[in-house]
């Protein structure tokens, strides 16, 4: 059965069962450098609190993920976070999966046409990190681009959305 929600990440977390999950597609804030928006934020904004929210959501994300029975078939299914980021970000996502109990099994780069805000050269393309605690089975043996191109749906609903056709791509491969 397939279900999208809309939610606090760590209450709704923090309420699933675990093994529940096939996929968990995670876009943290990739603020780092100011206070980011929300209650996690502390008193005035931290550096560190982005981190600690990494940490906190990726150790309740780790648990959920489906795993195949032992012994492990390479049929059987195996739960996948897709982590949105940038490339500021990448390091600590990378990180922050290895101390959870997840890996990183392959990244792909989104790329927008028309690039997306911001400063330098942040606009253009973010990477998107799979994560699992064991590799997944692969989908086929194609050899699919570790890169897709998707401006932003417009109008934009969120200033944080992501484009439609870029989630379906990556939701047909994991």
């Amino acid at each position: 059965m397939s279900r999208i929600e809309h939610a606090d990440a760590l209450t709704w977390l923090a309420a699933q069962e675990p093994g529940s999950a096939q996929v968990i597609v995670y876009d943290p804030p990739y603020s780092r450098w100011g206070p980011m928006r929300g209650k996690e934020d502390g008193a005035a904004g931290s550096v560190a609190a982005p981190f600690s929210f990494l940490h906190r959501t990726l150790s309740l994300c780790a648990p959920l993920l489906v795993m195949p029975r032992k012994p492990y078939h390479r049929e059987d299914p195996v739960g996948v976070v897709v982590a949105f980021g940038d490339f500021e970000l990448l390091p600590d996502l990378r990180y922050t999966c290895s101390i959870t109990g997840l890996r990183e099994q392959r990244h792909l780069l989104w790329v927008r046409p028309n690039g997306g805000g911001g400063h330098l050269f942040r606009g253009a393309c973010d990477p998107v990190l799979i994560a699992s605690m064991i590799p997944p089975r692969p989908v086929d043996e194609a050899c699919i681009p570790n890169w897709y191109e998707a401006d932003y749906d417009r109008p934009r609903k969120h200033p944080y959305s992501k484009p439609v056709a870029l989630l379906e791509y990556v939701l047909k491969r994991v």
